[in-house]
């Protein structure tokens, strides 16, 4: 059983450097997003589809991702990127397949 839990708040926003480490739903494999959080979270299985960086001594794996899922605790910036398109196709392409399964 996977537990989660916060684990303090943050006194600022803090940003990251997120890079996939491979293709999925949202992002190519090696491609870089800046995140942000505004409390720290943990679980006993954070994931490992993700490397973050935000300093030297400040690195770690985090989150879950496949062609039809992205889950982590890291707060995304959307704006200005691919994420909304890859989203929406990802969500065409999951509707095309459900309704093939059904004719």
């Amino acid at each position: 059983m996977i537990e989660t839990g916060m684990t303090h708040t943050v006194e600022k926003t803090v940003t990251a450097d997120m890079t996939a480490k491979a293709d999925s739903l949202l992002f190519h494999a090696g491609e870089h997003l800046y995140i942000h959080e505004f409390h720290h979270w943990d679980s006993t299985d954070n994931g490992s589809g993700f490397s973050v960086w935000k300093s030297e001594k400040a690195q770690w794996e985090c989150g879950f991702a496949s062609m039809s899922l992205y889950a982590g605790f890291p707060h995304l910036y959307w704006a200005g990127t691919p994420l909304p398109r890859r989203f929406v196709s990802g969500a065409k392409f999951y509707q095309r397949q459900k309704r093939n399964t059904h004719d």
